[in-house]
Order: C-alpha cells, then structure tokens, then sequence
C-alpha cells in the first residue's frame, strides 16, 4: 500500500545459483556425483588395519578449490557440453555416459594424496581405473604443466596472442632455487612475483610492464609470468582485480606489438590453505 508496484517489482531481488538451473536430469546426475565424491573421501574402515591412524579427508582437502556448487557446475557444464554435440532433448542424454564425463572432471581436480589412498575409502574397488585415469590424463607438477603449455602452439592463436592461466595448489611459495629448476628442465624465461610483495597498484603495473617489454632469452621465443597469491579464499578480490588489471595489459601491449613472434604466457599460481 506504500509503493506502487512498479518500484516494488525494481527492488524484488532474484537470487541466481548453478543448483537451481539444472534440469531435472541434471540434478539427478548431480546426486550422483556427490555421493561418488564422499566416497572417493571416505575411508572403508574394514580395509584399515589396526596401526593404520588415518581419517577421513574433507572434500575440500580432496578436491582443490571445490565448493558447495562445485558438483553442480561440473555437471551444468558437461550437460551443455552434450547438447552441443547435437544431443537435442534431455531425455536423450545418457544418465550413465553424463556421470562418467562429470567423474572425468572432477577427478583432474583431486589432489595426489586423495587419489593414493583411493585404495583405502569406500571406491576401493574402483582403485586401479581411478588411479589409471588420473595419472593418465593430469599434470600432476607445476614443471609438467608448463611443458604442456610450451608445447601446444594452439595456446597463442587466442584473441589477445597470449596465454593466461589461472592455477590452484595445497603447495608453499616457490622458492628461488625452484624457479631456476623450472628455468633449465622447460628451457624458457621464467620471471616469479608475488601479488603481497606489491604496496600499490602502480608497482604491479610497472611489473607487468616489464615483463612484457623485455626480450626473451637468446634461443628462446617464449617468456612466463608467474604470479603468486596465498591465502586463495581470503583474497579472492585482490586476486580478481590483479587478473583484470593484467588483461588490460596484455591487450595493451598486443595491441602495439601486433607482429611480435614472441609467446608470452601468464599463470597465476594460488595458494589454498587446508581447511
């Protein structure tokens, strides 16, 4: 009776998550992957032999960065994924072949100590597949991760001529000695920072700046930025303001260096503390 409808339906708020999009289907198949996934960190108490101290991990401690809407945009994504495929219905999609490629991704996520005691929880009898699978297809170290990139030309081919990353590790900061094994086992430039050694916006700027206007070393066409954060969850603003500022600088420099051969690539390495 005190504000005309029109004002009242400009002030309604509407709360948006990737739960409450699914489908039916997908909800279903979303159940299933949380059950999959408590399992996966669960311990099977008959496998443990009485000097075994272990426990059960969280899926937090299992799954870098998983959240509380983690299992449903794994299976959001795989289910678009599938319509894209030209599977034009829902009823048409496969519950079973849905579940296996959510599994497929959420695997890539885990963390090595979560995926060698597999053997211990309650998919002990899916051990071997999962450990199989996950070390067939992950890139289970910082060094291997960069050799891929290095290796796949497909990566500079995007619209600003660069590759930007973002990673997650349980891992300390890298140290000097560590970076300068990076340098000699993928043969690149590797130029380290942290976000914190940063007291103002204009410092990260001038950085980044000359990073991107040094040359490569002789032998070499590519260089690497990376960029350090700990305490991932704590400073996701100052993580998301580093990142946007860093793509306004690329675009910048690739804008005036449209013939550059050289490839420049960026990873943003965050630190997630165990809960």
């Amino acid at each position: 009776k005190r504000f005309p409808i029109p004002l009242i339906n400009r002030l309604e708020k509407h709360f948006i998550s990737i739960p409450n999009v699914l489908t039916e289907k997908g909800i279903h198949v979303s159940q299933l992957l949380e059950t999959w996934a408590l399992d996966f960190s669960s311990l099977c108490k008959d496998r443990l032999t009485v000097f075994q101290k272990m426990k059960n991990y969280t899926l937090e401690e299992c799954f870098t960065g998983f959240n509380d809407e983690t299992v449903s945009f794994i299976v959001f994504d795989v289910i678009n994924h599938m319509h894209r495929e030209r599977i034009p219905t829902e009823e048409e999609i496969d519950t079973t072949e849905a579940l296996r490629r959510s599994k497929e991704l959420l695997l890539k996520m885990a963390t090595i100590e979560a995926v060698l005691r597999v053997k211990e929880s309650r998919l002990h009898t899916e051990a071997k597949s999962i450990t199989s699978e996950y070390f067939k297809f992950n890139l289970c170290t910082l060094q291997d991760y960069l050799k891929h990139i290095f290796g796949d030309t497909s990566l500079c081919t995007n619209e600003l001529g660069v590759h930007l990353t973002l990673a997650t590790t349980h891992s300390k900061f890298l140290s000097e000695k560590e970076v300068e094994k990076l340098i000699l086992s993928t043969g690149v430039n590797i130029r380290c920072i942290s976000l914190h050694q940063f007291q103002t916006e204009y410092q990260y700027t001038r950085e980044i700046q000359m990073f991107l206007t040094e040359e490569p070393e002789i032998g070499s066409n590519k260089k690497t930025l990376l960029v350090q954060c700990e305490r991932g969850v704590d400073n996701t603003k100052l993580i998301a303001c580093a990142r946007h500022k860093m793509v306004d600088e690329l675009k910048d420099w690739r804008e005036e260096n449209k013939k550059s051969k050289f490839g420049v690539f960026v990873v943003f390495l965050i630190l997630l503390n165990r809960q």
